[in-house]
């Protein structure tokens, strides 16, 4: 018979019939709850064809009794529990018709008993066992062997594997990764690794530490410089491997191993955009924490955005602020960026707009810049022109505009941003005669980024910081979908069915498209 205590009605339920048959004497039963709340039975019974043990389950999700099953013959069972649920017994039973100690286990994520083991000397009489488990699925018996006048007591130990180390920080260096890295939890040291193992292809193959070293970091040498490996480690003892740790794709090198060129590149109202250059080496972001603080290095607030995309519109508060930014990965956060100051919603005049440059095709012109957020938001701009015309424009605010039928001569340019404040200082002065030919096409854009967001790519990337003026882009598209597309922006999304895509994006002007950017590969599941 059996009874349980409802914790919501608080009151007791049952009794309920454990062991139904009428042909069966019970005797010994013993109980085990584990933190799910399901209970093992198990118990003697006392049957035709002599003493078995029997075991039953009861689960309160479903509030159903399983049928009894045999574990093995004997009684007067010893019984414990570890952490996952897994059930342990032993007992006194029979092997060959000799004593000795029988044991078995609950898998609970089979749901399947073991097959009894004998774990005594079956030449040696062998009883009042004992069992104990540790959360981590480590358990202990004990018993009392007799042989002819003399009692000893014997034991032997169920030893789990190892659970998963954490990967804590990877640090890069040429054709190296240095993977610093916490142990598995041990319950006794003496079940703790005697080594490590290493996988660079999220565990397809796996490498022993050579030497043996159960301390950290584990180095993995003999990389290739800026490919991308999936790196998983997992410890070792007299069990065999144990449970891997996560991955962390992380990339061998030397370059950034922060965020760099951090740039503000839009500021309106209270609105800010930034964006950044992902670290060039070490652990590859799954995210990234902006923060900022009224003077240089202060930690005032922290903003998660939430993805890998290295670009993030966020809404400030009104004041002038110093940022920077730290690449996420896992558990592990990357130092800061260099750190820029913003101005945000402050009625201050505009910074100096950035590397004005220019295109000259015949008659036709193209100016491109870089727009700057260290003062006050701009809200027009305005172009200086001395030389064959002396005069000054009002443009609306962009970062390049074109003009046609320019007047034969030659020409002295600078941009200056304005707001309700005043004017910024002027840019750098550009020369240009007109007419002349086409200067020739673009270098390739940097940063060239592209991520995925649900069944979603996005691209990204800068301009070209050297050579003549882009005046539009050509995303190419290869893999599970073959394409391109123009655009005037420097950002592009589309959605995409599941496949991996390479991705790559050239500038181009009106002599042509200039080389790619380094391809970017992604994958959508």
């Amino acid at each position: 018979m059996g009874a349980w205590f409802d914790r919501a009605a608080r009151q007791w339920r049952g009794p309920i019939v454990v062991a139904p048959s009428t042909s069966v004497v019970g005797f010994s039963p013993i109980v085990v709850v584990d933190a799910a709340g399901d209970a093992t039975a198990v118990w003697g019974a006392a049957t035709p064809t002599g003493a078995q043990l029997q075991a039953a389950r009861y689960t309160p999700a479903t509030d159903v009794v399983s049928a009894p099953v045999t574990l093995g013959s004997g009684g007067y069972p010893a019984m414990a529990v570890d952490g996952a649920g897994n059930v342990f017994v032993a007992w006194p039973g029979s092997v060959n018709n000799v004593p000795a100690v029988e044991s078995t286990r609950f898998d609970v994520l089979t749901g399947t008993w073991a097959p009894a083991v004998p774990l005594s000397d079956p030449a040696v009489s062998a009883n009042e066992v004992h069992v104990a488990s540790d959360p981590f699925g480590n358990a202990t018996v004990v018993w009392t062997a007799r042989n002819a006048a003399v009692a000893t007591i014997q034991g032997t130990a169920w030893l789990e594997r190892l659970g998963p180390p954490a990967i804590i920080a990877v640090t890069a260096s040429a054709h190296t990764l240095a993977v610093e890295f916490t142990p598995p939890s041990l319950p006794d040291p003496a079940y703790g690794p005697a080594n490590y193992e290493y996988s660079v292809d999220d565990g397809a193959t796996w490498t022993v530490r050579e030497p043996a070293s159960t301390t950290s970091p584990l180095t993995i040498a003999g990389l290739t410089d800026y490919a991308r490996y999936p790196i998983r480690i997992r410890a070792v003892n007299a069990l065999g491997a144990g449970v891997a740790s996560a991955p962390v794709v992380a990339i061998p090198g030397v370059g950034c191993t922060a965020p760099c060129a951090l740039l503000a590149t839009d500021v309106r109202g209270n609105q800010v955009t930034l964006e950044w250059q992902p670290p060039e080496v070490g652990a590859v972001p799954t995210g990234y924490v902006i923060e900022g603080g009224l003077n240089p290095g202060e930690v005032v607030a922290s903003v998660p955005t939430g993805g890998a995309a290295p670009r993030f519109t966020f809404d400030a508060p009104t004041g002038a602020f110093f940022v920077r930014v730290h690449a996420l990965s896992g558990s592990m956060r990357s130092g800061p960026s260099p750190e820029i100051r913003i101005v945000v919603n402050v009625p201050v005049r505009p910074s100096t707009p950035a590397n004005l440059r220019a295109l000259v095709d015949g008659a036709t012109v193209t100016l491109s810049w870089t727009n700057t957020f260290d003062g006050g938001a701009p809200t027009s701009l305005r172009l200086g022109i001395s030389g064959a015309r002396n005069l000054g424009l009002q443009m609306p605010l962009s970062e390049s505009v074109t003009y046609t039928n320019v007047p034969s001569g030659t020409y002295w340019l600078n941009l200056s941003a304005a707001n309700a404040r005043g004017v910024s200082p002027a840019s750098n002065v550009v020369t240009l005669t007109v007419p002349s030919p086409c200067a020739g096409v673009p270098d390739a854009p940097v940063n060239f980024q592209a991520w995925t967001a649900g069944n979603t790519i996005h691209v990204s990337w800068w301009v070209p910081p050297t050579g003549p003026v882009a005046t539009s882009y050509v995303v190419s598209v290869g893999g599970a979908y073959v394409g391109r597309f123009t655009t005037t922006g420097r950002t592009l999304s589309g959605a995409a069915g599941p496949g991996t895509y390479t991705l790559g994006v050239a500038a181009a002007n009106a002599c042509g498209v200039g080389p790619p950017a380094s391809t970017q590969t992604v994958v959508i599941p």
